[in-house]
């Protein structure tokens, strides 16, 4: 199959026995492990990790974070290989190029917060793999996160809005950490108090299934400070400028895979 569209940045693909005997756990014990141990999570996995081998070709970011998330579950072994690469360069590696015909390559874009089991991944498979490969590719992405099957045609936007999106929240904890600052907080109080703020707000919204616009107006007094701050928000395109990025971000996504496949 001819992976297509926006930033592959993860292909999945189940491999000949002559991969077979990549160890992930070796791989990242060796390679990953330079800032100290990782405790395994509590994060529960139904998947017979007996017969699951799982290696990895390149070791960018995006590699190690999953690599550390799945030993954080207990993941060590398997039959599958994660090939984790840019968008510019999926053309040009001749391992893909190498596959046996017929072989079940399966899309993924997953994101780093997988390193601590806070992933957000969706795949979308290829013409090849079939509903096992599907559910053994939600069930390993979902160890690290939540993971959804999508068209093919969901990648780009969600790459903009999932796959960079760390990016974005890292930008704005800083922004308000900066604020913090400014009015006389010490800087590492400054990130604890933003970082807990994004993930308390996010996790709200997660599981009260009410609308963020509600959750908003239940925290915005009348003539106060929060409103008074919202409304500064607004007037500085706030909203605007997020939905401008991710936008930016979809058309680049596209852009590249338009380059790629004319290689």
């Amino acid at each position: 199959m001819k992976m297509t569209a926006g930033l592959r940045a993860m292909g999945l693909v189940k491999l000949n026995r002559a991969w077979q005997n990549l160890n992930a756990r070796k791989y990242v014990s060796d390679q990953l492990l330079a800032d100290g141990e990782i405790k395994k999570s509590r994060i529960p996995l139904n998947i017979d990790t007996n017969m699951l081998k799982i290696g990895f070709l390149g070791g960018g970011k995006m590699a190690q974070a999953l690599a550390k998330g799945f030993i954080r579950t207990g993941l060590s072994k398997g039959e599958m290989m994660l090939a984790s690469c840019l968008p510019n360069d999926i053309g040009s590696i001749e391992f893909f190029k190498a596959l046996p015909a017929g072989t079940p390559v399966i899309r993924v874009m997953p994101n780093t917060p997988a390193l601590v089991g806070c992933g957000a991944t969706v795949f979308a498979r290829g013409k090849h793999a079939t509903d096992k490969d599907a559910e053994i590719t939600e069930k390993l992405f979902s160890a690290v996160g939540i993971c959804e099957e999508v068209p093919e045609n969901f990648i780009d936007p969600i790459t903009a809005l999932a796959g960079s999106g760390p990016a974005y929240i890292f930008m704005i904890i800083e922004a308000m950490a900066d604020g913090g600052v400014k009015m006389g907080l010490t800087r590492p109080m400054a990130y604890k108090f933003a970082a807990q703020t994004v993930l308390g707000a996010g996790t709200m919204v997660r599981e009260t299934n009410l609308h963020p616009g509600q959750l908003k107006d239940d925290v915005s007094s009348p003539a106060g400070c929060t409103i008074t701050a919202i409304h500064q928000l607004e007037k500085d395109g706030l909203r605007s400028a997020l939905i401008s990025a991710i936008e930016a971000a979809t058309l680049r996504c596209r852009e590249v895979s338009s380059q790629t496949e004319k290689n």
